[in-house]
């Protein structure tokens, strides 16, 4: 059963589809990122174009998953991207490739003063629509 755009799943149907942890929002399977499950809303307001991961103080698992996807884009491999609409509704919206990864302090303070009420993270992902 593919997903179909536009169309709410919950985690559990995900998770079961794809695999990998039905709470990480990169969730990934033996180094392999299987889909992108993020929330708009205060945590990722311009997903899934960009996203904001991570914290700067320690989130060794969400670092090593943003850089798994990364090379997964490099590679031409894509992933299906949901998006949180309300409590365990996460809305299809496409494939995606990762195009950009950045840790670099200043685009994170430039994004940080833009959404403040995010709160500290470490990097910017940028994916684009296949």
């Amino acid at each position: 059963m593919p997903f179909e755009l536009g169309v709410l799943y919950t985690r559990d149907q995900i998770g079961d589809k794809l695999g990998g942890s039905k709470r990480a929002y990169l969730p990934n399977v033996n180094d392999l990122v299987t889909c992108g499950c993020f929330e708009p809303e205060h945590v990722n307001p311009d997903a899934p174009e960009e996203v904001l991961f991570g914290r700067p103080d320690h989130s060794p698992e969400i670092n090593r998953s943003a850089d798994l996807v990364f090379q997964q884009g490099c590679k031409g491999i894509d992933i299906p991207i949901f998006l949180k609409r309300r409590v365990n509704a996460w809305e299809y919206v496409g494939q995606f490739l990762c195009i950009g990864i950045t840790r670099d302090r200043r685009v994170v303070r430039r994004k940080l003063e833009c959404y403040p009420e995010r709160g500290d993270f470490s990097g910017v992902l940028r994916f684009e629509r296949m």
